[in-house]
Parts: structure tokens; sequence; C-alpha cells
């Protein structure tokens, strides 16, 4: 069993594994070159699930480990290895400009990343499968690896300099189904929400809904049939239709009651509503009110959801509240949202 081990280790590791992974000394067969790779594949991702900040080590790795990978394997069939390891290079580059992008927002972003992992993808097949030259020249070194620890503080560099540049002068697009998601929000926010947090109160709400459907109902419905087509790209037949998302996903989600932004609305308006009766009972003008927390008992929210339900048109007609669905639908708000 020992003997087994022992041997296995050499096929797959070359018998030390932090010679395989740091060392660019020597050479290694196509077996082991695979095992070494998978292995700091595993490794990489393992890293970046664990923290964003751990990530700086999985970018070490990348830049480290496979190049030195790369190197070993390019001396059995005597090449230097650096067009392969300068292609793995771009590769990380623009995996580390892309992290977390959508690429679908920039003009062909898409066409160019999937080019630069089907370059990669083809240097990998042949390092795999490329003839080995017998014996291998160990002599062979690439320009890229001469100075490992300089080659990848270098690349760090490159690719900080880069994301500076790129957050600093290029133009910001915002991820289309993330603000496809701030929309939806905000529509159940306004249908339903509202009169949720009124209902617990102990008022129903009834013209505030109906007044922000008429009065959005082509831009709730590009919307609404947006979120459709997205979850049924992500779950075919999983939501008969937008009402059933609603209620399955977006009420169990976002509690009405202690939503942050519905409260806050509400809370507004009953100490708007509290300052109005203080003003007209005691007969003073306005620049002369303080306020004590006395007044706080005066209305509570089933007060502030009648003001609201009532003059539902002048709630409705407001435009920032409804700045993510405007600008979903590419119109004009002048309501700026982080």
């Amino acid at each position: 069993m020992k003997q087994f081990a022992h041997k296995m280790n050499q096929i797959l590791f070359n018998g030390n594994l932090f010679y395989l992974l740091f060392s660019y000394k020597g050479h290694i067969g196509r077996i082991t070159y695979a095992c070494g790779l998978t292995l700091v594949i595993i490794l990489i991702s393992a890293l970046r699930a664990i923290h964003p900040l751990v990530s700086i080590i999985a970018l070490i790795l990348k830049l480290y480990c496979i190049p030195a990978l790369i190197q070993k394997r390019c001396r059995s069939f005597a090449d230097k290895g650096t067009l392969y390891i300068t292609s793995l290079f771009i590769l990380i580059l623009a995996l580390e400009l892309t992290y977390n992008e959508d690429l679908s927002v920039i003009p062909y972003a898409q066409t160019v990343f999937y080019v630069l992992m089907l370059q990669f993808i083809l240097a990998q097949l042949i390092l795999l499968l490329r003839p080995v030259k017998n014996p291998a020249d160990d002599t062979q070194q690439s320009v890229l690896t001469k100075i490992p620890p300089v080659t990848t503080v270098g690349m760090i560099c490159i690719i900080f300099a880069s994301l500076f540049a790129q957050d600093r002068y290029l133009p910001h697009t915002e991820n289309p189904a993330f603000r496809l998601g701030l929309a939806i929000g905000e529509v159940y926010r306004h249908e339903f929400g509202y009169p949720e947090f009124c209902r617990h109160y102990g008022y129903e709400m009834v013209n505030y809904p109906q007044q922000f459907k008429s009065q959005y109902y082509q831009a709730i419905k590009t919307i609404e049939i947006d979120q459709m087509k997205l979850l049924n790209r992500a779950a075919p037949n999983q939501y008969k239709n937008i009402e059933d998302f609603y209620e399955n996903v977006m009420a169990k989600e976002d509690d009405a009651v202690n939503n942050p932004a519905i409260r806050d609305f509400f809370e507004a308006v009953r100490k708007r509503l509290i300052v109005i009766q203080v003003l007209q009972d005691q007969r003073i003008p306005e620049d002369k009110f303080s306020w004590k927390d006395e007044y706080d008992t005066l209305l509570g929210y089933d007060a502030a959801c009648k003001a609201v339900d009532k003059d539902a048109e002048y709630f409705v007609s407001a435009e920032c509240p409804f700045g993510h669905i405007l600008s979903y639908v590419g119109l004009p708000t002048e309501c700026q949202y982080k």
C-alpha cells in the first residue's frame, strides 16, 4: 500500500507537491501537469469563496504556480513556453478586469472574452497532447520565468493599474439584471408593499395602488415582462405569471411592515401631518414651530396611510419615489440613485 501511494505521488505530483507548484526547474509529464493545474484551479476557487480580501492570494497562485507548471511542461518538448505563458497572463488580466462585470453591456466584450478563453483551452490541449522529446531539454527557459517573483509582482502591478484606469477613466455601465431588480422591487413596494403596511396598521388602502398602476401602466408592464423573461431563462415554468412571483418570492423576501423604505416614507408623512395639525391648533407660523416629543403620539401610521390614499394623485405624481422605474424604461428622472 505504501509503495502504491509512493508510486501514485510520483505519477501525479512528481514526488513533491511543493516542487510541482512552486519550482521552475526540471520538466513534468502530461498527467502531472494536468493534476497540478487542476489542483491550482481548485485552490483558487476555494480561496475566492472564503473572502474577497483573500483573492489576492488566489491571484498570486495564478500568476506564480500556473506559469511554473507551463514552464516545466514545455521543457518536455524542448519549448521555452513564452507564448503559452503570455496567453495565460492575457487571460488572467481579462478575468480580473471583467470579474463581477456584465459583459453584455460592453460592445464586443463577450466575443473578445470567449476568444481569449478558447485560445487558453487550445493552449492547454496542446500542452497535454503535444509529443514529447526524449530526452527533455531542461535548459529551455522563457524570458518571463527567469526571475519568477519579479514577473509575478510586475503582473500584479499591471492588473491593479488596469483596474484603477478602468474605474477612473472608462464609463460605468449598470448591470441590466441589477437595474431590473431595483425596478421590480420598486413596483412591488408601491403596488403591494404600501397597502400591506397600511393594512397592518388598520387602514385598507385602495386609491393609491390603483393610481400608481394607472399612471405607470406602460412602464410597469415593460418591467414585469422583462422580469418574467429573466425568470423563465433561469428557471423555465417555475412561475405561472408575475403575480405568482410576487406572492412566492417578493412577499417572502420583502417584509412590508419592516421595510425601511416603506416605513421611512410613512413616517415622514405622519410627522408632516402632525406638524400641520399643531400649526393649525396653535395658530402659529411654521418658522415658529419646534418639535416636542409629546407631539409624536398625536397621529399614528393609519392617519398617514389615509392621507396618502386620499391624495394618491399627488403622491403618485412625485418623481423621486419612482426613480428606478423611470430609469429602467428610459424616462428622464432628476433623482440620483447610487
